[in-house]
């Protein structure tokens, strides 16, 4: 007996495709029992005797698919492949879903709070480019060699004084401290007297500095 040798018998047997007239498309085992397989394409097909040859015919050296469906396919009945991000409702990626995602979840404090400030008449170019400077992520001459990049000095270009650092080059600087003093006695601020772009932006323990990092940011 075959099932003595612990073989399926009913697996044994597949169906051979020739001109594909008496072979049932969804019910018979000629690739594999596809009403199973595609239980809700099934359930639309409107011909659920239709022949291998009603729906897959090669017609000039390519395969032509036909299909009778008793409605209009959509969503994933369609079976076409696509992309669908799980952190939106209706799986759709934007970015700007992406940044309120961000700052409900990581940019807040345990209360709820943004960790971030921004202020509506700062055009959104200057928000980013302080942003970056506090990360410390500006390409200034002194972090271009740190990564390996072979330069002929790294010393300030406009004032040659001292290494082009992120504090020096937005600071110290003669021209920027002289721009930055400018600025304070502009706004009627005292004197600026900060060492480094961090101490401006946060806020200086220094009362005649204090809150130009709100004024600005």
């Amino acid at each position: 007996m075959v099932t003595d040798l612990d073989v399926p018998f009913t697996s044994s047997i597949q169906r051979v495709i020739g001109d594909s007239s008496n072979t049932l498309f969804w019910k018979d085992v000629w690739i594999e029992k596809l009403d199973k397989k595609f239980d809700r394409l099934y359930r639309l097909e409107s011909n659920k005797g239709a022949k291998v040859m009603d729906r897959v015919a090669w017609i000039n050296g390519k395969c032509v698919k036909t299909w009778q469906w008793t409605r209009d396919i959509f969503g994933r009945a369609e079976g076409l492949d696509s992309w669908k991000w799980e952190l939106s409702s209706n799986g759709l990626f934007t970015t700007k879903k992406l940044q309120k995602f961000i700052e409900e979840n990581v940019l807040t404090d345990g209360r709820g709070q943004t960790k971030t400030l921004r202020n509506s008449l700062v055009p959104r170019k200057v928000e980013i480019f302080i942003w970056r400077v506090l990360l410390k992520r500006i390409p200034v001459l002194i972090e271009l060699d740190k990564c390996g990049i072979d330069l002929h000095s790294v010393r300030c270009p406009i004032c040659v004084d001292d290494v082009e650092t992120i504090d020096h080059s937005l600071v110290l600087c003669k021209k920027a401290f002289d721009i930055w003093c400018r600025v304070y006695k502009w706004w009627e601020l005292g004197n600026f007297s900060n060492i480094s772009i961090f101490e401006t932006f946060a806020g200086s323990t220094n009362t005649s500095t204090s809150g130009i990092g709100r004024k600005i940011w």
